[in-house]
């Protein structure tokens, strides 16, 4: 095949890409307000038993309905109280509407409280600061002990799943209504900027050269097709050109051993792609109306306006409990699993394509890199044909970046870690993916 030594940039957006833009879509926000609406319903409610699949709350006392029970039961009075005087240190990390549905979970002389085993498992990972449903759903499906509270089988675990991804995709579409252009120009650039030597694997310095090479030997309307999708304004358009026609001048004549590219055009990237791992349209905007085939969003696992197209589960078939769920011969343990559905969609042949093509960098914005999506990141980071892997880290409010916590985790998505050290970008050329 000839190979044409195009450079692209597929970029893997993850949910810190959406938290970057101010939209509150992490799974902590998602439950908070998920015990939020449960408590308004109750304290509305005129009836005796609510239940919506997840949880059931049902009246064990003669007052007719929730909304009379606590305005006039005392027991159930006081949960009003504490729940008022609840902001202390002490629960500022978890939900303050759970706090409200534990309290009320404790008046057990009044009220039935009823709560799934995953909803619950979720709260107490939250409690702990930080959760990740679908890694959670996996350890439960693969663990005997928490299957346990699932009667040994995965149907009724499928369908709390289920439920939950309804009661998500009704949150994300409600918070995601306002536009937001918080950071957006920081993290364009970024999106768009050249190809950088120091960020391309050792071993791929060879592909660097021939990029190189071909840049230098580009004519006008070589330029005119890589630059026209950089540049709307006509003026700084063809300023453009003729810098990287200048620059590619020097290079023929001078024959560098290691060329010194000091003209940010001349190496941008001949294609970017944002691989959507959200669900939100929020990375649609930096391709306005698809103007060009060369920048394009990929949603892999689906997007809002179409619910029942929405990819939510486990895709992890290189952990050894993969094997053990195949061999059950028991389709509902299979039932979450992303790269089966991932056949439901060309979006990941139109990835597979991509990978195909040229060489390319992957850049990652605010995606974990967790075991939940480790196939389809592995087949990404191992193909031949990527040069190297550059994470956008961020920092916390008590200053520690998160750098080494993706590298683990990428790591964990590599079955050649020699290669995975070639390939990630050292932290000394990474960089936070905005400044707070």
């Amino acid at each position: 095949m000839n190979r044409s030594y195009n450079m692209n940039r597929i970029v893997i957006v993850g949910n810190g890409f959406d938290l970057a833009h101010g939209y509150r879509t992490s799974y902590k926000d998602f439950i908070e307000w998920y015990w939020e609406q449960w408590k308004n319903r109750l304290l509305s409610s005129s009836e005796s038993f609510l239940v919506d699949g997840l949880c059931s709350f049902k009246l064990k006392t003669r007052i007719s309905s929730f909304f009379d029970a606590f305005k006039f039961d005392s027991e159930l009075s006081n949960i009003i109280v504490t729940y008022n005087s609840m902001f202390t240190p002490r629960v500022k990390s978890m939900p303050m509407a759970f706090e409200f549905i534990n309290t009320l979970q404790r008046a057990y002389n009044c009220v039935e409280v009823k709560i799934s085993p995953l909803l619950l498992e979720i709260q107490k990972r939250i409690e702990s600061n930080w959760v990740d449903i679908e890694t959670l759903y996996y350890e439960i499906l693969t663990s005997k002990i928490l299957i346990n509270e699932y009667n040994r089988h995965p149907s009724v675990l499928n369908k709390d799943l289920d439920l939950l991804k309804i009661k998500l995709v009704e949150y994300l579409i409600a918070v995601t209504k306002s536009v937001r252009g918080i950071h957006k120009g920081v993290i364009q650039e970024k999106l768009f900027r050249s190809v950088e030597k120091n960020e391309i694997a050792i071993n791929s310095r060879d592909s660097w050269g021939k990029l190189i090479d071909i840049r230098s030997n580009m004519r006008t309307e070589g330029w005119k097709k890589l630059l026209e999708k950089y540049y709307i304004d006509d003026s700084k358009f063809n300023i453009a050109i003729k810098n990287v026609q200048y620059q590619a001048q020097r290079l023929i004549d001078s024959k560098p051993i290691v060329p010194i590219i000091d003209d940010q055009d001349f190496l941008r990237p001949d294609k970017v792609v944002l691989l959507n791992f959200n669900y939100t349209s929020i990375a649609d905007s930096y391709f306005p109306s698809s103007r060009y085939s060369d920048f394009i969003v990929n949603h892999i696992h689906g997007i809002l306006d179409e619910p029942n197209g929405v990819i939510f589960g486990y895709g992890d078939e290189i952990d050894d409990n993969f094997e053990k769920l195949k061999c059950l011969n028991d389709n509902d343990y299979l039932q979450n699993m992303k790269t089966i559905k991932y056949l439901e969609t060309p979006k990941y042949r139109e990835i597979l394509n991509i990978l195909e093509e040229d060489d390319f960098q992957v850049y990652i914005m605010g995606h974990s890199c967790g075991n939940s999506d480790r196939t389809l990141l592995n087949t990404m980071f191992e193909h031949r044909n990527c040069v190297s892997i550059k994470p956008f880290y961020y920092i916390d409010e008590k200053g520690r970046d998160n750098y080494i916590d993706i590298v683990q985790n990428i790591s964990r998505c590599f079955t050649n870690m020699q290669l995975m050290r070639d390939r990630v970008v050292n932290k000394e050329y990474c960089e936070r993916l905005v400044e707070e």
